[in-house]
């Protein structure tokens, strides 16, 4: 990625893969994708800067709202870096008439789930899922079928034991970077929020 520079100001970045007309005429300029097979100090003379990226302040958007890209030419170089990320909610919201949502267009009466409700909301589908697998050992059973099976037994009940342990501790943490530090695994492939178990046959 390019940027167009004049009179010291990033004026519009480019891609360099059309030709790319700025200003209008009769001082409009165009710059050629032609100019990208020039030496670095030519580019550079004819306004054209390849982009260094920064990206120091940007964040995992599963859990930050990041802000636009800034880009700024200083001592012959052209970054583009990111202002301060707002964490993303933990808990639900109720916006009322007339507030900003803060990352869509949306005005109005609208309840936005916090993260904390969509990473267990996500959990429990998972265990719903896994459980619904072997749902009709139970049915069989309660129909007055065979009883369900030891092993099918235990894995039901760690299903459910495993969603509870997950909701909770997600329920515990207090910033969003705590929420995002429950998956991430270390070294020995293990990671705080826990794994699901398995159906042992």
């Amino acid at each position: 990625m390019w940027a167009i520079v004049q009179n010291n100001e990033v004026v519009t970045t480019w891609k360099g893969t059309t030709p790319l007309t700025v200003g209008s005429d009769p001082d409009a300029i165009t710059y050629s994708p032609l100019i990208l097979n020039q030496t670095v100090e030519e580019q550079e003379a004819q306004g054209v800067y390849q982009i260094v990226f920064d990206g120091t302040n940007f964040k995992n958007e599963n859990y930050y709202f990041n802000t636009a890209e800034i880009f700024t030419f200083a001592d012959g170089v052209v970054t583009s870096s990111f202002g301060t990320a707002t964490a993303r909610s933990l808990d639900d919201i109720l916006y009322i008439e007339g507030d900003d949502i803060p990352g869509t267009n949306v005005v109005g009466d609208i309840k936005t789930p916090g993260l904390k409700r969509v990473h267990k909301n996500s959990i429990n589908a998972t265990a719903q899922n896994a459980l619904s697998q072997t749902d009709w050992y139970t049915l069989r059973a309660a129909d007055g079928g065979t009883a369900v099976p030891a092993n099918i037994a235990t894995y039901r009940t760690n299903v459910r034991n495993t969603s509870n342990t997950m909701c909770g501790l997600i329920d515990a943490v207090t910033t969003v970077d705590e929420l995002a530090a429950l998956y991430v695994y270390d070294a020995e492939g293990n990671r705080p929020l826990g794994e699901w178990p398995t159906l042992e046959e």
